[in-house]
């Protein structure tokens, strides 16, 4: 485990949500430029696209329909937690700390630090 910088001037935190924001990439250049040289970046984010219970499998299939009808405006992203490491890493942060942890379905975390 990395110590976390207790210089760090901003840190962003999001939690639950890259997975339903209309363009991700869009969400991760702002942080980038929000954040400050060593500004923290920290997110947890669901991954279902790897592996999950029957019963998430089953609420992701509920939450499908749902959303092709209208009842859930937003759509669900079913990432990898390999998706989020590619999608951070497209602008310059240097990653401090992953952990992909499965309770249902697999949550990854991820602390990484702008250049």
């Amino acid at each position: 485990m990395h110590e976390l910088p207790l210089t760090c001037k901003v840190v962003v935190l999001a939690f639950n949500m890259l997975h339903t924001v209309d363009n991700p990439l869009k969400v991760i250049k702002r942080i980038h430029e929000l954040l400050k040289h060593d500004g923290l970046f920290i997110s947890s984010t669901p991954c279902l696209a790897d592996k999950r219970s029957l019963l998430v499998s089953l609420q992701m299939y509920l939450v499908t329909i749902l959303s092709k009808i209208g009842v859930i405006p937003i759509a669900i992203r079913r990432y990898k937690s390999a998706h989020i490491d590619e999608l951070i890493t497209t602008e310059s942060f240097q990653l401090v700390e992953s952990e992909q942890i499965y309770k249902g379905a697999s949550s990854y975390f991820i602390v990484v630090k702008k250049q």
